[in-house]
C-alpha cells in the first residue's frame, strides 16, 4: 500500500548527501534504476518483497554507499512516483510524512517528480 511504502521511504530519509558511487553517468544510471524500482512498487501496489531491501540491493549493484543519504536515491524515487502516476494528494501526503524527518529528502523527491 502507499502508506506502507511511504513509511519505508520515510524510514530511509536521514541526512542527504551526494552518493559516493562515482561519476555523474553512474549516478544517472542509478537514478533511472531507482525510478524503475519505485514505479514498480507504486504502480502495481506491490506488497510482495521489500521496497527498502530491493532499494538496498540496487544500490549495492551500483556500488552506491550510504544510499539512504544519497541525493540520487530521492531524485530517483520522485521520478518513479511520477512514472507510477501517483496522485498529487498522495505525493503531498508522502512528502509531509518525509519532511517531518528530513525536509531536504522531501524537496528532492519533488524535484525528481517535477523533472519528468
Amino acid at each position: 500500500s502507499i502508506a506502507s511504502l511511504s513509511g519505508s521511504i520515510k524510514s530511509i530519509s536521514g541526512s542527504i548527501s551526494s552518493s559516493s558511487g562515482g561519476d555523474g553517468k553512474k549516478g544517472q544510471l542509478y537514478i533511472l534504476d531507482v525510478r524503475d524500482l519505485t514505479n514498480l512498487y507504486f504502480s502495481k501496489q506491490n506488497s510482495s518483497g521489500s521496497f527498502i531491501g530491493d532499494l538496498s540491493d540496487l544500490a549495492i549493484r551500483h556500488n552506491i554507499t550510504n544510499w539512504e543519504n544519497s541525493k540520487e536515491t530521492y531524485l530517483g524515487i520522485g521520478r518513479g512516483l511520477k512514472k507510477a502516476n501517483l496522485s498529487s494528494a498522495n505525493l503531498e501526503n508522502l512528502k509531509k510524512e518525509i519532511s517531518s524527518r528530513n525536509q531536504h529528502a522531501s524537496k528532492l523527491i519533488q524535484e525528481g517528480f517535477d523533472s519528468i
